[in-house]
């Protein structure tokens, strides 16, 4: 039996997990990111009641809301519980797409000094992943090919958005591939708007 902590902990983390993804999958991110701050404290007040990889996810939907708002900082706060979690057995796949988007978040913010040894990081645990990990890879190989170039031009982006269809015409998006919408955030990057106002004009994530 639950008692009453038990259960209001679960209905918060239920409740803020589904209203959270409802949100992002209709490109409602100015809504959620409303949410965040009831929902850190509800971390606080719950964490003893949350499962560890229920409270994890939490806060890569509040990182992901983030990212798509152009915060940045406040993303790679959010990602930093997960990323610095010991028990690797219980956060692999979590911790995997956090440091994606902690890697899209120093990009985003100009960090060329962090960026390589995220890279290599990286492509090492997603060499791991074979199939699933092809969209991923190719994110982490332009990022990786980015750092000695200037500027990117609207062409690099453009020859992204191609690469990542082809892949994913071969196989339906599937594991870690499925969590992080890259297409919008290319598509972000080839109109010259924020990832939330190129979300808004699509119907779904992929």
């Amino acid at each position: 039996r639950f008692d009453k902590t038990e259960l209001d902990a679960v209905v918060f983390w239920m409740g803020y997990t589904l209203e959270m993804n409802y949100f992002i999958e209709t490109g409602r991110f100015a809504e959620a990111y409303q949410k965040i701050s009831n929902i850190k404290a509800g971390i606080k007040t719950f964490s003893p009641n949350i499962a560890k990889q229920n409270r994890m996810m939490l806060q890569c939907i509040m990182a992901y809301v983030s990212f798509a708002m152009a915060k940045y900082h406040e993303t790679l706060d959010h990602l930093a519980p997960v990323i610095q979690e010991q028990e690797k057995s219980l956060a692999a796949e979590v911790q995997l797409v956090a440091r994606i988007m902690q890697l899209l978040s120093h990009f985003e913010n100009g960090n060329k000094l962090l960026l390589e040894s995220l890279v290599k990081s990286l492509q090492r645990s997603l060499r791991a992943k074979n199939e699933a990990a092809k969209v991923p890879m190719a994110i982490v190989s332009f990022i990786n090919s980015s750092i000695r170039k200037p500027a990117l031009q609207k062409q690099d982006w453009q020859q992204l958005q191609s690469k990542l269809k082809r892949l994913s015409a071969n196989k339906p998006p599937q594991g870690i591939s499925d969590l992080i919408d890259y297409k919008t955030w290319i598509k972000a990057h080839i109109k010259g708007v924020s990832f939330a106002e190129a979300r808004r004009s699509v119907p779904s994530p992929h």
